[in-house]
This record gives structure tokens, sequence and C-alpha cells, in this order.
């Protein structure tokens, strides 16, 4: 038989036939916003800090990098909302600034960086697949003609 999937823990498989697979395309499937940490990062260093990023001391940046590795995978807001805390513990960024403030905030700047991929896209210079993780089509198709209901 030839197997399309190697199930690395099968002790963890779910009893019974897999009827749905929920992701988010995002990040698992799309690399259109990779990069996100880059974005973040300088973000944080400015607000808690108070001035540009490149001033932040080690201590700062090695707490923020660790931060946003630790934190990878939850909602942007829950991010935002640790900023807004630091900033006040710190006290010299400015305050009375809520996560959903530095939410738009970060979006805007990430969307600086997607903007220019989107670009790309329209101006036939990179193409869709080019954003696609290797493989993700593939996968996706399987599951599909496997019957299982794909939600993204």
């Amino acid at each position: 038989m030839n197997k399309q999937f190697t199930i690395l823990h099968p002790e963890r498989m779910p009893k019974g036939k897999i009827k749905a697979a929920i992701f988010d395309f995002d990040g698992t499937c799309s690399t259109l916003r990779c990069g996100w940490e880059k974005v973040m990062e300088p973000l944080m260093l400015e607000e808690i800090s108070g001035g540009p990023a490149e001033n932040a001391s080690k201590e700062l940046v090695d707490e923020v990098k660790k931060y946003i590795d630790s934190s990878t995978g939850i909602q942007t807001v829950y991010q935002m909302q640790w900023l807004k805390e630091r900033v006040g513990k710190e006290g010299r960024g400015r305050l009375g600034r809520d996560e959903w403030w530095y939410k738009t905030r970060y979006n805007e700047r990430l969307m600086e960086n997607v903007g220019k991929r989107l670009t790309s896209l329209e101006n036939g210079t990179m193409n869709p697949e080019d954003f696609l993780v290797k493989g993700c089509v593939k996968f996706i198709l399987s599951l599909r003609d496997h019957g299982i209901d794909l939600y993204l």
C-alpha cells in the first residue's frame, strides 16, 4: 500500500474516522505575512523604551525576543496586551494607549511589508505559489479526497 502520510505519534490518533480538519491558512499554508516577528520586535522596543528600537538595552531586546518566541501562535491582541502592560511597568513609553491601539499600529507596519508582496503578485513578478508552504496544496487536496471537511 502506498502511504501518503507518515503518522509520527500514532498514540495521539483520535479513535474512529477523522471527519474535519481546522487550520489557519495564514502561517500554516501561506507565507505572505512571513516575517511578522521583525515587525513586532521594533514596535515593542520603541513603545517600551520610549525611543528608537536601536537604542534599547540588550536586556530589553532579549526580553522582547523571548516574549515573541513564547507567544507565537496566540492572538495578536494578547501580545499587544502584554505590550501595554510592559509599557506601563517601564513608564518610559506613552502611557494611556490600549492593546487595540498597539494592534492597529502593528498591523499598519505589517501591511507595509505585505503590501509589497501583494504588489509583486499583482504585477506578475511573483506567483501565488511563491507564497505557499511546499506541499500544502497537495496536502489539502488529499484531506479533501479522503472525505475530510476542511475549515480555514
